[in-house]
This record gives C-alpha cells, structure tokens and sequence, in this order.
C-alpha cells in the first residue's frame, strides 16, 4: 500500500454528478492541452491539440458550472485551422503569422467559449458508422447521451455575465444593420 496525507479538503471529497455543459457561452481558462495525432481514416497522423479548459464563470444566478471542465480539439493542419485562428484571435495574435503557440504558452489563458449541446456519438462497430450514443438511466429507459461540443472562441473581454441566459448562445455585434458588406 502507499501513506497518503490527505487534507480535510481531499478527504471530504465526494463523486460529483457529471451532465454535459448546455448550450450557450462560458468564460473559461486553458486547464490543459495534449499534442495528439489523429486516429481518423480521413486525416489520420495529422497533429491536433486536445484542450481541457476550467469554466471560470456562466450565465447562472449561482455559477453552477464553474468548475465544470470542456474540452476541445484544436486542428494543425491545412484545411482545419478554424478553431485554431479563433484561438489565436481570441489572446489578440495574427492568425496570418502562420504560428501557434506552445502548449504551455495557452496554459491559464482565458477565453469565451462558445459550446452547443449535442448527441454523443459511437463507432458501430459491426457497420463501421457513427450512431448516436445511448445508456440505460436509473428509471431504466433508454436515452440519449449528451456531449458539450465547443463550436468557438471569443476574446474574453467579449464576456457580459447576463445572469437567466445560460440556454441562449451570445453575439457580438458590430453596431451595422446589414450583414452586407460596406
């Protein structure tokens, strides 16, 4: 066995309910990141970053999702830099510049993230396809797994804590009536 010396903190810790983040915006910190290559037929080898981020704070009365943890795949290659710009815009750096930072250097940044809920997914292993993900709930029915998936990233003195909007997504807006050009 190991000695172990537990504070009261770690001693008195007890196993919190997980439920996928709902949709909507969050001020969230850069937990962690992970350098990764993908496992995907269409792109497989090609490096990405999985990010962990903290939830700093939410739209609730309570800041009942501080604390909870998102993650997010950040692509670095051709044709999915995306995610990645928005990051590197998100801290005030030049996507342009054709460089991104090191893992370390995201460590503790803070950023809104933009996340929508949606069904989990599963490879089928029998056809080789993804379905929706399902489990068993206590009741005994069968439903629908959740997944909080972050579809972007916002500078974070873009955040305007607006307490009861917690299901509703954010926008920016630049002041023009007309999504035309000018």
């Amino acid at each position: 066995g190991f000695s172990l010396n537990f504070s009261d903190k770690e001693a008195s810790s007890e196993a919190r309910e997980f439920s996928a983040l709902p949709s909507g915006t969050y001020l969230a910190r850069v937990d962690d990141g992970e350098l990764k290559e993908s496992q995907s037929e269409k792109h497989y080898g090609k490096p990405y970053v999985a990010f962990t981020f903290e939830i700093t704070e939410d739209h609730t009365e309570d800041n009942k999702f501080v604390g909870q943890k998102a993650w997010g795949n950040v692509m670095l290659f051709e044709g999915a830099l995306y995610s990645a710009a928005q990051m590197l815009k998100s801290q005030g750096l030049d996507p342009t510049s054709g460089k991104f930072p090191s893992i370390e250097w995201w460590i503790g940044k803070e950023m809104v993230l933009v996340i929508k809920q949606e069904p989990a997914k599963t490879k089928d292993e029998a056809s080789g396809k993804y379905v929706t993900k399902t489990e068993t709930n206590e009741a005994g029915k069968e439903v629908v797994v959740k997944r909080a998936e972050i579809k972007g990233y916002r500078p974070a003195d873009t955040w305007k804590k607006q307490v009861g909007t917690a299901g509703s997504v954010g926008r920016v807006t630049t002041g023009k009536s007309s999504m035309l050009p000018s």
